[in-house]
């Protein structure tokens, strides 16, 4: 029910202590042992969010049902008993394009409108990796963004930009995410420089 109301899960399971999955949508991965992935792992205290990450034993099932292979977000709770006692873990898989769905929406809801020389990005880890499908986050950009400042990619190319640590509420986000917004040098200056032609 919960995957037909929000088809964004690409998978939800029950797993046994030992790893095993007891009991999982559309059948998938029942009977086989995820005691090695870190969705069972770390979820067995407390709920986990995991980074975004390639299918891996849900590709091939993906595939056969003609459903999109795409990056998957992991997110686990452990399941406790009447006396709080961790007797399993629920896991689930999100496909990667709700957070593109998301941000679309929301973008809407606030009657912005996108400015097209100003790119909006949602990066991950030390490299700097895009999160959200079909993004183009330059190359070569520094490991460490800075709050806001000046870069410069691998290209040579100049860009005006500026980043912040996701927030879920008023919390910083478990994830390793940052918002990136990045505007080529070029055309921030336009304005001014017609100004000064202009003038």
């Amino acid at each position: 029910r919960l995957q037909a109301q929000s088809p964004h899960y690409v998978w939800l399971g029950l797993v046994g202590l030992d790893g095993t999955v007891v009991a999982g949508t559309q059948g998938w991965l029942e009977g086989r042992s995820i005691a090695g992935r870190p969705v069972f792992l770390q979820s067995r205290t407390a709920t986990w969010l995991g980074d975004v990450h390639p299918a891996v034993a849900l590709a091939p099932l993906l595939q056969a049902s003609g459903r999109p292979v795409q990056e998957l977000i992991d997110i686990g709770e452990p399941v406790r008993d009447a006396e709080g006692n961790v007797t399993g873990v629920m896991a689930a898989h999100l496909g990667v394009d709700w957070i593109d769905r998301l941000r679309d929406r929301t973008s809407g809801e606030t009657g912005s409108r996108p400015v097209p020389s100003i790119g909006v990005h949602v990066v991950s880890g030390p490299t700097s990796r895009n999160v959200l499908p079909g993004e183009r986050v330059p190359e070569g950009l520094p490991a460490t963004l800075p709050a806001q400042g000046a870069l410069r990619a691998l290209d040579g190319q100049r860009y005006f930009a500026a980043s912040h640590d996701l927030k879920i509420g008023t919390e910083v986000s478990p994830l390793p995410w940052r918002v990136l917004v990045l505007q080529e040098h070029g055309a921030a200056m336009r304005p001014a420089t017609v100004l000064t032609n202009t003038l």
